[in-house]
C-alpha cells in the first residue's frame, strides 16, 4: 500500500494534475534506484518495487484554446508593449519575437548565436536550435556555469531543429543585430554585462504593464 501511494505521487504534479509519461517514468526510475540503495545499505532485504503491479494513469491531453493564442495583430501590440519597458524591454523585443514566430522555448534562445541564423534581406529566414540553456544553478552543472548545456527537449543531444522564420521575425532580428550587435561568442541576447539572459529578467518584462505573455 505504501509503495502504491509513492508511485501515485510520482505520477502527479504539485498542482494535482497528471504528469507527462516521460516525467512519470523518470520519477519511477529514481524511486527504484533509491530503493536499491536502501538494499545496499541493508535497510531493506530486497527491492520490493518489481513485485508491485502498478500502471501509470493515462495522460489527459489538453488542447490549446485558439482564443488564448495571440494573432499577428495582437502579437504586434504585445511587442510594442515590451518595447516601451525601457532599455531591457527594447533589447528583449526580438527575444519574445522568436518565442512567438518560431515557437522556441526561452531556454533554447538564451544561447542563440548569429551564426545559427539565416537572415536574408527579403523573404523567409531560418534559425537552427541546437541546445537548451535552462538555468540550473552553478552548483548543479558539470561546468560550474549557472546555465546547463542540454539537448533540445525530447530529442537526442546532437539533434538540431531547423525552424523556418517569417519575414517579420527576420526583420526584427536584423534590426536587433544592427542596434545591439552580438556578444563575443556570437550570442544575440545577453544582460547588460554580457551574461545569459535570466528568467527573472524576461519574466519581469513579460509581466510588466501591458507586458507580453509569450514567455509564461
Amino acid at each position: 500500500m505504501l509503495l502504491r501511494k509513492a508511485l501515485d505521487a510520482c505520477a502527479r504534479r504539485l498542482d494535482g494534475k497528471t504528469s507527462s509519461g516521460a516525467v512519470i517514468a523518470r520519477k519511477r526510475a529514481i524511486f527504484h534506484q533509491a530503493l536499491g540503495f536502501a538494499v545496499d545499505a541493508e535497510l531493506l532485504t530486497e527491492n520490493p518495487l518489481p513485485a508491485v503491479r502498478w500502471k501509470a494513469p493515462e495522460k489527459v491531453e489538453e488542447e490549446v484554446d485558439p482564443e488564448a493564442v495571440p494573432d499577428p495583430e495582437q502579437a504586434t501590440e504585445l511587442f510594442a508593449a515590451v518595447r516601451k519597458q525601457g532599455a531591457r524591454g527594447r533589447h528583449l523585443e526580438a527575444f519574445f519575437g522568436c518565442i512567438y514566430y518560431s515557437a522556441a522555448r526561452p531556454g533554447e534562445l538564451v544561447g542563440l548565436r548569429l551564426r545559427d541564423c539565416d537572415l536574408p534581406r527579403q523573404g523567409w529566414g531560418l534559425i537552427r536550435l541546437r541546445e537548451s540553456r535552462a538555468r540550473s544553478g552553478s552548483s548543479w552543472t558539470d561546468t560550474g556555469e549557472a546555465h546547463d548545456r542540454r539537448g533540445l527537449k525530447h530529442r537526442t543531444r546532437k539533434t538540431v531543429r531547423y525552424v523556418p522564420i517569417p519575414p517579420d521575425l527576420v526583420a526584427m532580428l536584423r534590426w536587433h543585430v544592427t542596434l545591439y550587435g552580438t556578444e563575443d561568442d556570437g550570442r544575440l541576447f545577453r544582460t547588460a554585462r554580457g551574461g545569459m539572459v535570466q528568467e527573472s529578467g524576461y519574466a519581469e518584462v513579460g509581466a510588466g504593464p501591458g507586458g507580453c505573455p509569450l514567455a509564461r
